[in-house]
């Protein structure tokens, strides 16, 4: 029997914390700073989403349309039921990156953020 982890640490939920490194509006500000015009975004995605309350709350306080995923099933399905509670319309699966990337019904995305390591809540 294969290990499902696949070596990914599932045991050990991650932290509830809003991190605004995420959030585009920041990118459009250090583009507005530098005299560039950035893109809109109507599509985003958050590629290992934690708990999901960062990409719950992009979604709930734009009308940009976010999707996600995160390998862990308990963080998926904490963040979906934030999702559902809210009714901001966030799309988060609880998928590996391989798996979600095959997805056919996800649109092209204008903005995506991969945490690279740990951040620090806001």
């Amino acid at each position: 029997m294969s290990d499902w982890t696949a070596g990914y640490v599932a045991d050990i939920g991650y932290t509830y914390g809003y991190y605004t490194e995420l959030n585009p509006q920041r990118v459009k500000l250090a583009f507005l700073n530098q005299g560039l015009v950035f893109p809109e975004v109507g599509t985003a995605c958050e590629l290992g989403f934690g708990q999901g309350v960062s990409a719950n709350l992009h979604a709930a306080a734009s009308v940009t349309q976010w999707h996600g995923t995160d390998f862990n099933p308990a963080q998926a399905g904490f963040a979906q039921s934030l999702a559902a509670v809210s009714g901001n319309g966030a799309r988060l699966f609880d998928e590996a990156f391989a798996e979600f990337a095959q997805r056919s019904d996800l649109p092209e995305f204008d903005y995506i953020v991969v945490p690279d390591k740990p951040l620090k809540p806001a």
